[in-house]
């Protein structure tokens, strides 16, 4: 007994914490059964359980992701504000955020996350998490636990339809008195509808909530094809402009602060002959205002992959980046080297996180040679653990947007088509 205590204390002492939390329960319910003079004191119990039952941890696989995008989050009042303001303007509804990719959508989703503790899902097409029915087991286990709603499990059908999310909304509406439910999901672009039945509202999303429910969902501008989303609940869409003020004062606050931490930085503008001023003025330009820009950019200033060149010769704007790095590969060069791109579009194409075992597999290729193209274009791939082994998947949409392009797949004389049949032909080998 001492030693799995000791065990459970190292592991943080979940299992300690909940004993006692069940004994509280235990005494509880004994106290409910005892004359009406002893009820304050079960009162003041069960408020005492509320107090000390822990928050829902942030679930482990949006842990990282969560990190990974607040450790140098800066700025975004703006946008916070026009959330606060629907909460409270509004009984219930959908607020939802639109902005081009690489302007920070999911990156503010993840601090309100992280300052909030609200319900929430990530839907990540390239690492395969962006199907309905992962939304509803993981938004319905959410509500389950952090409203201790009675169910010991999910039922099957929790997954198929909006019924049973719909009942827990219900539940947990009452149990709220003034307090708010909020529910953030990210990138509703990246959901895949072929996981869910024709003819429906997007990931299942109730046409009416009830009181003090709230959803803040983000998405690309989708003006041509919008997506299947008919509520009747309040909803308002806030569009987030890359050259809006309030936007380009967060990309200049968020380069100052980078230069103020770096040292490299600072010596490659001295270099320049520029002032800090003048440096973060014309990157902020250069990026036409997106983030994700600077999170490639700056990183290749100090590795010194432009040690050679003035800001002037920086790439304009995120398609230039990624189209200056497809060319420093060779991916347009005469003799198209054929494992790079094949590599590349398979990644792509499978959608989720894969390993260079199995890319290798389907091109043809050394597992080494795989891993040596894969260590090319890193800064654009996801790294995470998978079975023991390391898989990758593409990092944001905007790469993949630019690799699906008409023009780069003319370029690359790539054939999507015949990607498709080899992980189809791959797949049939391996049953």
């Amino acid at each position: 007994m001492r030693e799995a205590l000791k065990k459970d204390a190292q592991e943080g002492g979940k299992a300690f914490a909940a004993m006692q939390l069940m004994l509280l329960g235990k005494i509880i319910a004994a106290t409910k059964e005892l004359p009406n003079q002893y009820q304050e004191i079960a009162q003041q119990l069960e408020e005492m359980k509320a107090k000390l039952t822990p928050s829902l941890p942030i679930f482990s696989d949006n842990r990282a992701l969560i990190e990974d995008k607040t450790k140098d989050f800066v700025g975004r009042e703006e946008v916070f504000q026009k959330i606060d303001n629907f909460l409270n303007s509004q009984p219930k509804g959908y607020f939802i955020i639109e902005a081009e990719p690489g302007i920070g959508k999911s990156t503010m989703m993840a601090q309100f996350v992280l300052q909030t503790g609200c319900v929430h899902h990530f839907n990540v097409q390239s690492g395969g998490k962006n199907g309905t029915p992962l939304f509803l087991k993981k938004i319905c286990t959410q509500l389950i636990e952090k409203y201790q709603l009675d169910y010991k499990f999910l039922p099957t059908e929790a997954t198929q339809d909006s019924d049973f999310l719909e009942k827990l909304l219900d539940e947990v509406s009452r149990k709220l008195g003034q307090d708010k439910l909020v529910i953030v999901v990210d990138a509703l672009d990246e959901v895949d509808l072929e996981s869910q039945k024709p003819n429906t509202n997007i990931l299942y999303l109730p046409p009416h909530l009830p009181p003090n429910v709230y959803f803040v969902m983000t998405q690309r501008p989708l003006k041509n094809k919008p997506l299947p989303f008919l509520v009747e609940a309040p909803q308002e869409v806030f569009a987030l402009q890359a050259e809006s003020e309030f936007n380009k004062r967060d990309i200049k606050q968020s380069i100052q602060q980078k230069l103020a931490k770096s040292q490299t930085l600072q010596n490659w503008i001295a270099v320049g002959n520029l002032r800090d001023k003048e440096f973060i003025d014309q990157l902020a330009e250069k990026s036409e205002y997106n983030f994700m820009y600077l999170r490639y950019v700056l990183p290749d200033i100090e590795t010194g992959k432009y040690q050679n060149l003035d800001i002037k010769s920086l790439p304009s704007g995120l398609n230039q980046y990624y189209r200056q790095h497809w060319q420093r590969m060779g991916m347009n060069a005469d003799g198209l080297p054929q494992i790079k791109i094949d590599t590349i579009y398979v990644l792509v194409k499978l959608g989720e996180p894969v390993s260079a075992e199995l890319i290798a597999d389907i091109v043809g290729e050394s597992k080494p040679k795989v891993r040596r193209i894969l260590r090319e274009c890193e800064q654009f791939l996801r790294q995470e653990e998978k079975d023991g082994q390391i898989c990758y998947s593409v990092y944001h949409a905007s790469f993949r947007d630019f690799l699906l392009r008409q023009e780069t797949l003319e370029e690359a004389n790539v054939s999507l088509k015949d990607i498709e049949d080899r992980i189809i032909n791959n797949l049939r080998q391996g049953l």
